[in-house]
């Protein structure tokens, strides 16, 4: 971006702000083309085609000068021909097609500032780790079917043994709910462990006084 300053009628000089990308995301772009067809809708002109260019994969599609209406239309034409729409977007001019994909990610410089209406919400530091959250999520679908087999087949087993009478009324009754003990249990560590498989281990925030005020400036008193 370009900006040119004036001050009492006279041309004072010249911000010449260029485009940069969050660290980590070269790696993200990496990643993500490596399962998924990756797509950049961007309103800005073509003056950085040939940066961007060189950060997609060749099967990549990059767009420029796309308005608020073209990006609707090119996510409504995908989901048309079958495909699932994941969209990021971070301004307001991104709010109808994050609304017209499957998944919409907003992405915010706070988690607390106003976001267009999306599914998630992505602190904008955190998104070098999508494709890592992409994968958890994947894991995440799997634990919930193995969740289900297991206890559908627990059932099965414990219903049949039950039927035959092989055990009494009172072993069953204490038996049955077992069932559900081991699919919190197995849900909690499988869950956990695919977070760390993921590298989404939970973070330790500083408890110095600088970040205190940051965070929490109204609830409690700062060391």
């Amino acid at each position: 971006a370009t900006v040119h300053v004036a001050a009492g009628g006279h041309y004072r000089g010249v911000f010449v702000l260029p485009s940069v990308l969050r660290p980590g995301m070269e790696r993200l772009l990496t990643n993500l083309a490596a399962r998924y067809e990756i797509t950049l809708l961007s309103g800005d002109t073509e003056k950085d085609r040939g940066s961007f260019e060189a950060l997609f994969v060749e099967k990549s599609r990059v767009n420029f000068n796309q308005t608020p209406l073209d990006k609707l239309a090119f996510i409504g034409a995908l989901r048309q021909s079958g495909k699932s729409v994941m969209m990021v977007g971070d301004g307001l001019n991104d709010a109808g097609a994050l609304k017209q994909s499957d998944v919409g990610v907003a992405v915010v410089q706070k988690i607390g500032s106003f976001s267009p209406a999306s599914d998630v919400i992505v602190e904008g530091s955190r998104m070098p780790r999508l494709d890592r959250i992409l994968s958890f999520a994947r894991s995440s679908s799997r634990i919930v079917r193995l969740g289900f087999g297991f206890s559908a087949l627990y059932n099965l087993v414990g219903i049949s043994i039950a039927a035959a009478g092989v055990l009494s009324p009172l072993t069953c009754a204490i038996l049955m709910p077992l069932s559900s003990i081991f699919i919190v249990c197995f849900a909690c560590t499988a869950t956990t462990l695919a977070a760390w498989g993921a590298g989404l281990q939970t973070e330790n925030i500083s408890t110095d006084t600088t970040t205190c005020r940051q965070w929490a400036p109204a609830f409690e008193p700062c060391p």
